[in-house]
């Protein structure tokens, strides 16, 4: 298992790992207590996440995954939290489509690294 020093570190790399489309690779860096609001739903704990997660790797293939406008609202030794616009492209159904919106997370330092531990995306602001 990795540890990431910062926060940043830490959302950059979940950034990556999500275009690669593999729950193995992206759960580390999630609290097993996490809650994500999707537009869809929440979901709360790995389990529930997993499940969405699969979901949408499923549905949307060679998915990228990015994220811009990064601001970090508060920082702190064991919290940080952060606001900024997610983008992603792929192909569903054989048809290439793309959206996006904005995002806001909020990060927990552990014994093993900074972990997300709330994730929320939504529409772009009107």
């Amino acid at each position: 298992m990795v540890s990431f020093q910062t926060p940043e570190e830490t959302l950059r790399e979940y950034e990556k790992r999500l275009s690669r489309q593999s729950w193995d690779l992206v759960k580390e860096l999630i609290h097993e207590d996490a809650v994500f609001i999707f537009t869809e739903s929440t979901f709360r704990g790995r389990d529930e996440i997993r499940q969405a997660f699969e979901k949408t790797f499923d549905l949307i293939k060679e998915e990228k995954f990015w994220i811009t406008d990064l601001n970090w609202v508060a920082e702190a030794d064991h919290l940080a939290s952060c606001e900024y616009l997610f983008n992603w492209e792929g192909v569903i159904h054989g048809t290439p489509s793309s959206g996006g919106g904005r995002g806001s997370s909020v990060l927990i330092k552990t014994n093993d690294g900074w972990k997300i531990i709330l994730e929320h995306l939504g529409p772009p602001a009107k």
